[in-house]
């Protein structure tokens, strides 16, 4: 108030800039100063008519790296101040930066789409010239500038169409992980020729820290069924995995997919649009099955998915090049014994546990010996597989 008094006060005789400081002190009240809240009048209300026009949602504009930093600082400073809040409407304006005649920013929104459909008030303006009319014969003007007008007058019923998308970058990163199921992606191969049992598609799990994967037949991709083979044969055989990594397909984004994670206590990660390289583990496991399957269906290719179990059979007692070690192994504790061993014979095993517990610190062995090469820098995921957020 200090600094308004001295401008306001400039030139005035010591008894005016007295009565101009109680003047100032008694109405404090409708002044913004540094830090103060903003407040909000309530004798004037404003409402945007849209009728029944369709929602209009525009992406955010694609900002300079300098201006996004001065952009997430005022929308920060909003949402502390509680001007704007986070909201689910299917209205969205673009924001606009305006650079100020002193060289600063000003943070706009293009609301030209939204006008283009809005109810106009036809109420009039006052007349220019009615105004200066009015002004005839004075001597001391005022002038009064209501801060951030279009956040300090209310808004009756018009918050949804007003919404905003932040200029914030989706952050991307590398996800590490240090046990089995701690991390798993999903995916769905398909549409495939349809077999004999009526299967037209396959569910592809796979663990990324074991690098095990389950590849289940299925009729349809509908998100019913997917639910139904993660929650029913997946999650009942393994357990609940800590984080789920899927595409941003429709079956994968729907409400009742994300209900069941949210059911389950999984949280649920999706890849960036259009970058199957975003979750490279399954889209690599798709190329092996197809063509591993390719090799042993029979000309209609109509009974692919009588193949898949031993299949994955194969793959899951193959050593992975990422950890050096097969899924059998790193999964179950144990390499699984194989038809090709009735052939060749089945090799000694030097370890023979005597007990229960001789089995379990055995296992423990086991595990602390292969975990330290799946959790090394190198082997924390493929190279491209980002997840975002």
């Amino acid at each position: 108030m200090e600094d308004l008094l001295h401008r306001s006060g400039e030139g005035l005789p010591d008894c005016e800039r007295v009565l101009l400081r109680q003047f100032l002190q008694d109405n404090r009240s409708v002044f913004s100063c540094e830090g103060d809240p903003l407040g909000r009048t309530g004798l004037v209300r404003h409402c945007i008519d849209t009728g029944d026009a369709t929602p209009i949602r525009q992406l955010h504009r694609r900002l300079p790296f300098h201006k996004r930093v001065e952009a997430q600082a005022e929308v920060n400073e909003m949402l502390t101040q509680g001007v704007i809040s986070s909201s689910k409407s299917a209205w969205s304006s673009p924001v606009v930066l305006v650079k100020k005649k002193d060289g600063s920013l000003r943070f706009c929104i293009d609301y030209r789409r939204l006008n283009d459909v809005t109810n106009k008030d036809a109420f009039p303006l006052p007349r220019i010239d009615d105004s200066l009319d009015a002004l005839s014969g004075a001597k001391w003007f005022s002038t009064l500038d209501l801060k951030m007008l279009k956040i300090g007058v209310e808004n009756v019923s018009s918050v949804p169409v007003v919404s905003l998308p932040t200029p914030i970058e989706e952050q991307m990163k590398v996800v590490k992980i240090g046990e089995p199921l701690q991390r798993v992606a999903i995916d769905v191969l398909g549409p495939l020729p349809e077999t004999y049992n009526g299967n037209k598609c396959i569910v592809v799990i796979a663990d990324y820290f074991t690098r095990w994967t389950e590849a289940y037949p299925v009729p349809n991709q509908e998100a019913a069924t997917v639910a139904s083979v993660v929650a029913e044969q997946f999650v009942a055989r393994f357990g609940v995995p800590q984080i789920i990594h899927t595409d941003q397909g429709s079956n994968f984004e729907c409400n009742l997919f994300k209900e069941l994670c949210k059911l389950l206590g999984i949280e649920k990660t999706r890849t960036t649009a259009y970058r199957p390289q975003s979750d490279g583990l399954v889209e690599r496991f798709n190329r092996t099955l197809e063509q591993m399957l390719s090799v042993y269906v029979n000309e209609s290719q109509k009974d692919w998915d009588v193949h898949v179990p031993l299949v994955l059979m194969a793959i899951h007692s193959s050593p992975q090049e990422t950890t050096g070690y097969s899924p059998n192994l790193l999964m179950l504790g144990r390499e699984t014994k194989l038809p090709l061993e009735l052939m060749i014979g089945q090799p000694i095993s030097t370890v023979v546990a005597s007990t229960t517990s001789e089995y379990v610190m055995t296992f423990a062995q086991r595990c602390e010996k292969s975990f330290p090469h799946c959790t090394r820098p190198q082997h924390t995921g493929p190279k491209n597989d980002k997840t975002v957020l």
